[in-house]
């Protein structure tokens, strides 16, 4: 065995040898290429982009390392999008399109409203995959429905206050979509911008 030194990351070197006993030489051996190079380092975590009902979008970022080979493909994996859930590449992300987006829909993906669902996502070269990123999940869910229309209680309303009331809206919870508050908006009483 031999150990070089001044080794260039992601450079191929050409290796040969031959052996020698007390007649001579032998012929060279064949030619081999090495690349010194290493398997890409895992990529960030994906990104959350958004989601309603029925589709969820996500970026990815591509692997800060290489390795020194270049990357051929991603992969981006996903769960079943219950607690425990096995991993299984998604075959709707283009692999060797190198993309850095992906729109997962109701149709194409199996995604049901309510769910879950965990990501996560690996380089390859020709060194071989890198380790997966860290895990994103993210809920399908729709908005809320419409708000119901605020109502003032004039019984405990003064001249410089108002008691507005209204109905809370009747959404099924879900895990992604339990309604967390409510936002109240009004103008100045002069028809200026709502604050």
């Amino acid at each position: 065995m031999l150990i070089t030194t001044n080794i260039v990351k992601g450079s191929t070197y050409k290796l040969r040898f031959r052996a020698r006993n007390v007649y001579g030489w032998s012929e060279w051996s064949t030619v081999t290429t090495i690349l010194a190079g290493d398997k890409p380092k895992a990529p960030p975590i994906p990104k959350f982009a958004s989601a309603t009902a029925n589709e969820i979008k996500i970026t990815m970022t591509e692997s800060q390392d290489y390795g020194g080979a270049q990357v051929t493909k991603y992969e981006l994996w996903r769960d079943a999008g219950s607690s425990g859930s096995v991993f299984a590449i998604l075959p709707t992300y283009v692999t060797t399109s190198l993309a850095m987006a992906h729109t997962l829909t109701f149709a194409n993906d199996a995604i049901v409203t309510g769910k879950i669902y965990s990501f996560k996502f690996r380089a390859l070269n020709a060194k071989g995959y890198s380790d997966f990123s860290e895990i994103l999940s993210v809920a399908t869910t729709a908005p809320p429905s419409k708000a119901n229309t605020p109502t003032v209680d004039y019984t405990k309303s003064s001249r410089t206050s108002l008691l507005i009331k209204w109905v809370r809206n009747t959404d099924t919870p879900s895990p992604g979509g339990l309604i967390t508050g409510y936002t109240l908006f009004m103008d100045d009483g002069k028809g200026s911008q709502f604050t």
